[in-house]
């Protein structure tokens, strides 16, 4: 995920605040560590799930042969990470 790479970055964090600050009708509120930890969660969870979207769509192996055994493994990976998580 581009935006943890660029928000792990302190002088471009600081950039992307000023930049949100400022914009019209009150801005926004600035990225905290808190909400960097949010999106570390939110990539570690969803990219079991994307890989089996991407799996399932895909040309080669878009058949029903495929579908159970993708949605087993995904089940699986998501629940070995179950425990890993901080609980966001």
């Amino acid at each position: 995920m581009v935006l943890l790479e660029v928000l792990s970055v302190d002088d471009q964090l600081q950039a992307i605040n000023h930049i949100v600050m400022r914009q019209p009708m009150g801005g926004g509120a600035p990225f905290t560590q808190q909400d960097i930890q949010i999106f570390t969660e939110y990539k570690e969870v969803m990219a079991p799930a994307a890989m089996s979207l991407d799996s399932l769509q895909g040309e080669a192996t878009a058949y029903m042969g495929n579908l159970l055994p993708t949605l087993y493994m995904l089940k699986q990976r998501l629940r070995d990470l179950g425990g890993s998580t901080a609980g966001f």
